[in-house]
């Protein structure tokens, strides 16, 4: 793929223009090597086109690339590339809220999960962080997110309950005006 091509596929997704993109991505070879390039760091912020795709709001630009992805054997690699930030893009698709994006991501990867960025957050955190309470209570009811607690309750797994910073999903939880503050 030339870099021409590249900001044309950039260019489609600043402008949301989900129709051209799809026609861009049909016109994919089945050519790893291809592919691969739409891993390719795109903004300032590292994010490449999977990455981009979750701001859709829809399930359908991000389908459409793992779906080729997938025939090509390169779905881990697609759903496990990270921004400058460490942010996968099931973070980005929680910070997004997105909540189409999330459930086909975890359905194609249930390991990004527990996958955390550089913070040590994640994307549950993060969806908590930003005010996404469908995306956290869909992402804290997949299997083995919870443990049972010393008085029998369930609570989330210690890996989704605090960053590097020491902030807990609750402080992130009132800052994404999931709670009210007292």
């Amino acid at each position: 793929m030339d870099d021409s091509r590249t900001k044309e596929l950039y260019k489609n997704v600043l402008n949301k223009d989900w129709n051209a993109l799809k026609k861009d991505l049909l016109s994919f070879e089945k050519d790893v090597n291809e592919l691969k390039l739409l891993l390719r760091p795109l903004s300032v912020h590292g994010e490449s086109i999977i990455h981009l795709v979750v701001y859709s709001r829809t399930e359908e630009p991000l389908k459409q690339i793992l779906c080729r992805a997938q025939d090509l054997d390169l779905l881990h690699v697609f759903t496990m590339s990270i921004n400058i930030y460490g942010n996968t893009v099931l973070h980005e698709a929680a910070i997004s809220g997105n909540l189409a994006a999330v459930e086909l991501l975890v359905k194609k990867n249930k390991d990004l999960l527990e996958i955390e960025n550089d913070s040590d957050e994640t994307p549950l955190f993060r969806a908590a962080a930003f005010g996404n309470t469908k995306i956290v209570k869909f992402l804290a009811s997949r299997d083995g997110q919870t443990v049972d607690s010393s008085d029998g309750t369930k609570q989330l797994k210690d890996i989704h309950r605090k960053n590097k910073i020491v902030d807990t999903v609750l402080f992130a939880a009132v800052q994404g005006n999931i709670l009210e503050q007292p």
